[in-house]
Order: structure tokens, then C-alpha cells, then sequence
């Protein structure tokens, strides 16, 4: 099963802590994970240690609400 988790940051924050453990717990021989970000940070190496394939949505910090997300929506649809 392919699975792809989308991120904000790979900063050293809760919930990414809690992603990485996450994609620690799984069985990497029945669960391929992806996981989307915006910007790299901390932990990234943590990320590509534990095999998450990383694939970077923006190349900044942009709102959710912006004239970004359009773009940012076709990147990930691109990316599915």
C-alpha cells in the first residue's frame, strides 16, 4: 500500500515527531510512505533514514489560503 502524508515542515515539532514515528512503526515491506512538505528542517534526515520517499510540494512557507494553492494543489495532484 502506498500512503502519502503531507507536512508543512520536517522541523523539529510535535507533529512531525509524531509523523516520523509513525512512519518508524510501519512495515516498510507492506507500506511504501511518501510524504509532501513544504520546506526541509531538522529531522528531514530522520525521514530519509526510516526510507519515507520525500517529495517537496513548495519551495516556501506559504499560507494555506494563498494565490500559492493553486499551485501547490497541482503539484501534489501531479505528484498522485
Amino acid at each position: 500500500m502506498k500512503v502519502l502524508h503531507l507536512i508543512k515542515t520536517l522541523g523539529l515539532g510535535g507533529a512531525e515527531v509524531n509523523l516520523l514515528n509513525l512512519l518508524g512503526a510501519f512495515d516498510p515491506a507492506r507500506v511504501e510512505s511518501h510524504v509532501g512538505y513544504s520546506f526541509g528542517g531538522e529531522i528531514e534526515m530522520g525521514f530519509r533514514a526510516c526510507g519515507a520517499r520525500l517529495f517537496k510540494y513548495s519551495s516556501g512557507s506559504h499560507k494555506i489560503k494563498s494565490l500559492h494553492t493553486p499551485l501547490i494543489i497541482s503539484r501534489i495532484w501531479t505528484y498522485l
